[in-house]
């Protein structure tokens, strides 16, 4: 390897590193050790009597099963003899890594020069994103859930039953993880079936017919599982508010795809920002239909379907919080979506290029301004946001310390004895 290359590509994995190192210097500035809304339920130490270890893990949160938000609390517990909610956060956070090191997987093999991955690392760890830095059970809900569907569907793009096994269970994970992790298996089933149809009849077509077939048996047998024993929350009508609006719910698909640009603090009105997010989501989705279009389905399956994935959560977003009005479709905890989306339509099209071509010089500088110029005004954007959490957490627990009242759930009588109970065993233990 020649000089000149070495430097370039020690130039490129500093450009990369920057907005990484950038990232997790937010996370331990402004994490604190204050459980926020979902992180209480982390607070009970063990079972209750008559429930088995596998079902206090599984148990219902939401619409969601935590089993690895439950079982990280349980293991840091169990190694630092108490539960700190400042490490439980790091620990989602670095879930962010693997997700964009499958991400780099792809990119690997497209031959492309390494500079052009930084706009992904400046997406995927933009401070946008700002509530996953700070709160453990929507960090590890969040990046725990793209880790095992952009695992599951490498599995299932390397072939063979080993292959397809491996993605199902990886599958049952992520739904496991958060209920959008039940999306992976509609996306794999797509993916079969287009698989069947691209076949010769024959014993490569029965093949990938048990394939399918499997994937469907999986798919009702962990839906089964999912919904047993599970009450949805009250706040949860969710079929019935976007059939009260179809419209709006179907507006709020864009806005959540467009949602990792988020000017409301700069531009100073949430309208205008949710505009601005609804026309960038639009454009997302013009260009994923161009490239389906140009023949991605064929040219870079993976890739397709990992789009499919996130169209589909999104999806899912918009229809389950569709009684929060168009806020909670730009919410910080889903910005995560829209980035990966992003990503792996630049991905994308970088596959379909003429890199030669079409990436000269002058355009990759402007992607590196771009891409920086984006990692800067969400930093800007998103710090004061985070400063603002950081010490309503604080002085909310020290409230409460002092008076009894401040925890911010929106239940804190329900929450207060089990706060106290976790603080009078040792589980638990306030910042000083």
């Amino acid at each position: 390897m020649e000089f000149r290359e070495r430097q370039g590509i020690s130039r490129s994995a500093i450009l990369i590193v920057i907005p990484i190192a950038l990232y997790y210097a937010l996370v331990f500035t402004y994490s604190v050790n204050v459980p926020f809304w979902d992180d209480f339920e982390l607070l009970r130490a063990r079972p209750t009597e008559g429930v088995s270890i596998l079902q206090w893990l599984g148990r219902p949160n939401n619409e969601h099963r935590i089993v690895l938000t439950n079982l990280a609390a349980k293991v840091l517990g169990r190694i630092e003899g108490h539960l700190d909610f400042r490490h439980l956060s790091v620990i989602g956070n670095l879930l962010l890594v693997p997700c964009v090191a499958l991400l780099f997987g792809v990119f690997s093999r497209m031959r492309a020069a390494p500079l052009l991955f930084v706009p992904v690392a400046a997406l995927m760890f933009s401070a946008h994103s700002w509530e996953n830095m700070i709160w453990p059970t929507a960090s590890i809900q969040s990046y725990g859930v793209l880790v095992f569907a952009f695992s599951s569907l490498q599995q299932f793009f390397s072939g063979g039953p080993r292959g397809v096994g491996l993605s199902l269970v990886l599958a049952a994970c992520g739904a496991f993880t958060s209920a959008s992790g039940l999306l992976i298996f509609p996306v794999l089933a797509l993916w079969a079936g287009t698989r069947v149809l691209d076949s010769h009849p024959g014993r490569e077509r029965r093949s990938r017919f048990v394939a399918l077939g499997t994937i469907l048996f999986v798919a009702v047998a962990v839906g089964v599982l999912f919904r047993q024993g599970h009450t949805r929350p009250p706040h949860a009508s969710m079929l019935a508010k976007v059939l009260e609006d179809p419209l709006a719910a179907a507006v709020r698909v864009p806005i959540v795809i467009g949602s990792f640009i988020n000017v409301q603090r700069l531009v100073g009105s949430t309208p205008l920002a949710n505009w601005i997010a609804l026309v960038s989501g639009v454009t997302v989705l013009a260009f994923f239909v161009k490239l389906i279009r140009r023949g991605l389905i064929r040219r870079d399956p993976l890739l397709f379907h990992l789009a499919c994935f996130l169209v589909l959560s999104a999806c899912a977003i918009a229809a389950g919080r569709a009684t929060h009005g168009y806020g909670q479709a730009m919410s910080s905890r889903y910005v995560i979506v829209s980035a990966s989306m992003v990503s792996a339509l630049y991905l994308a099209w970088l596959g379909m290029a003429d890199l030669d071509a079409v990436i000269g010089r002058r355009v990759r500088r402007a992607g590196l301004m771009l891409a920086f110029t984006y990692l800067s005004l969400s930093t800007v954007e998103s710090v004061p946001k985070l400063a603002e959490r950081r010490d309503a957490l604080t002085g909310g627990m020290q409230r409460w310390v002092e008076t009894g009242t401040g925890l911010l759930h929106h239940d804190p009588e329900g929450v207060d004895p089990l706060l106290r109970s976790a603080m009078k065993n040792g589980y638990y233990r306030s910042p000083d």
